[in-house]
C-alpha cells in the first residue's frame, strides 16, 4: 500500500473508457449562477435579472391572455355566426311551413265560401221559384173566383174588348158559347162587330180580331203573361 500524496494515474483500457465527474454545481443564485463567474452572487445582478424575468414572465403571461382571448373571440363569433345561421334555415323554414298553412287554409275558407254562395244561390232560387208559383197560384185562383161568381161573362168579355180598342173598327169577336149567347148582337152589329161562338174559349175569354190585328184577350194568356213578369 502507498503512502503517496499524488493523485492516482489511471493508464492503459481503462484510461481510453473514463469520464469527467459531474460535480455539482453549489453556487448561489438564481440567475447569476448561470452566467459568468464574475456576476455569482451578485446581489444588484441578481435583482436586476430577477425584475428583468418577472417582466418578461408577466410579458409573456399578458401575451398569452390576449392570443387566447383574441382566439377565443374569434371562435366565439364563428359560433355565434353558426348559430344565427341555423336560427335564420329555422326561421326560414317555419315561416315557409306558416305560409303554407296560411294559403291552405285560405284556400279552404275560399272553397267553402263558393259552396255556401251555390247553396244559398240554389235556395233562392227555390225560392224565387216558389213565390212565382205560388203568386200565379193565387193569381190565377183569384181570378178563377172572380169568374166563378161573375153573372153577365158575356157582357164582361165585350166590355173588355170594347175597352181596349174603342176606336178600332172590329169584324169578329170570338167569345164562349155563353157569353155570346148573351150579348147584345144588335147594339155589336151597329159597330160592325160579328159575334163568333168558340167553345175553346172559357166564360169570360175573348179573341178580337180586326183588319190588321188579333187581340188575344184570353184569361190563359194573361196568367202567362204574369207568370213571365214575376219570373
Amino acid at each position: 500500500m502507498s503512502s503517496s500524496s499524488d493523485s492516482p494515474v489511471v493508464r492503459g483500457q481503462v484510461a481510453s473508457g473514463a469520464q469527467a465527474l459531474r460535480v455539482p454545481d453549489l453556487r448561489q443564485g438564481a440567475w447569476t449562477r448561470l452566467g459568468p463567474d464574475s456576476g455569482l452572487a451578485d446581489g444588484a445582478t441578481e435583482n436586476t435579472l430577477a425584475v428583468v424575468a418577472e417582466r418578461t414572465r408577466k410579458a409573456a403571461q399578458s401575451q398569452g391572455y390576449v392570443q387566447g382571448w383574441t382566439d377565443g373571440r374569434r371562435e366565439a363569433q364563428a359560433v355565434l355566426a353558426e348559430e344565427r345561421m341555423r336560427l335564420a334555415q329555422q326561421a326560414r323554414v317555419e315561416q315557409e311551413r306558416h305560409d303554407a298553412e296560411h294559403a291552405a287554409a285560405i284556400e279552404a275558407l275560399t272553397a267553402a265560401a263558393g259552396r255556401v254562395r251555390a247553396v244559398v244561390a240554389a235556395v233562392c232560387a227555390q225560392v224565387e221559384e216558389a213565390a212565382t208559383d205560388l203568386a200565379s197560384d193565387l193569381t190565377e185562383t183569384l181570378v178563377g173566383e172572380t169568374v166563378a161568381i161573375c153573372q153577365e161573362p158575356g157582357i164582361t168579355s165585350v166590355r173588355r174588348a170594347l175597352a181596349l180598342m174603342p176606336e178600332s173598327p172590329f169584324v169578329r169577336l170570338r167569345l164562349h158559347p155563353d157569353a155570346a149567347e148573351g150579348a147584345d148582337h144588335e147594339a155589336l152589329a151597329q159597330r160592325g162587330v160579328t159575334v163568333v161562338p168558340d167553345p175553346s174559349l172559357g166564360r169570360i175569354d175573348s179573341v178580337v180580331e180586326t183588319d190588321e190585328q188579333v187581340v188575344d184577350l184570353r184569361l190563359s194568356s194573361a196568367l202567362d203573361r204574369v207568370r213571365e213578369v214575376l219570373r
